[in-house]
C-alpha cells in the first residue's frame, strides 16, 4: 500500500507541474501579443504622421503655386481635398514674402503642420513669378 499512495503524490506533483507550465507558457504567448500589437500601433501612426506631413507639404506647394500666378495671393485654403484626406492653409502675404501655414489631416484625426517663409520675384507683369523657399520646419 505504501507503493502506491508513493505513485499517486507524484501523480500529483507531475499534474501540478505541467498546469504551471502550460500557465507559464500562455503568460509568454500574450507577453509576445502585446508587444507585437504595440509594434503595429506605434507602426501605424507613423504610417499616419508622414502621410500627414506629406499632405501638409502638397498644401505648400499648392500655396507657392498660387503665388507664382497671384503675386499678392493670400486666400488659403479650408479643407482642400488632396489624395482622400485634406489640407488647410493660410497664407501671410506681405509682398515680396510670405508665410505659408499647412495643416495636413488624414483618417484617424492625424495632423501635422508645416511652415514654409517664401520670396516672391520677378518683374511685375512677367507670369509666372519665380517663388523662393526660404525656409521649411515642421511644427507639430
Amino acid at each position: 500500500m505504501d507503493h502506491q499512495v508513493l505513485r499517486t503524490d507524484r501523480r500529483g506533483a507531475m499534474l501540478l507541474m505541467t498546469v504551471f507550465a502550460i500557465a507559464f507558457a500562455v503568460a509568454l504567448v500574450v507577453g509576445f501579443l502585446q508587444a507585437s500589437l504595440t509594434d503595429l500601433k506605434i507602426a501605424r501612426n507613423t504610417q499616419y504622421s508622414k502621410r500627414a506631413l506629406y499632405i501638409a507639404d502638397a498644401g505648400i506647394e499648392d500655396a507657392v503655386s498660387e503665388l507664382r500666378w497671384l503675386r499678392f495671393w493670400s486666400d488659403g485654403f479650408a479643407d482642400k481635398p488632396f489624395a482622400g484626406d485634406s489640407y488647410t492653409v493660410t497664407v501671410a502675404n506681405t509682398y515680396p514674402t510670405a508665410v505659408i501655414d499647412s495643416i495636413g489631416t488624414v483618417s484617424g484625426g492625424f495632423q501635422k503642420h508645416a511652415r514654409a517663409g517664401v520670396t516672391i520675384l520677378g518683374p511685375p507683369y512677367h507670369k509666372p513669378y519665380p517663388v523662393i523657399v526660404d525656409y521649411w520646419n515642421e511644427l507639430f
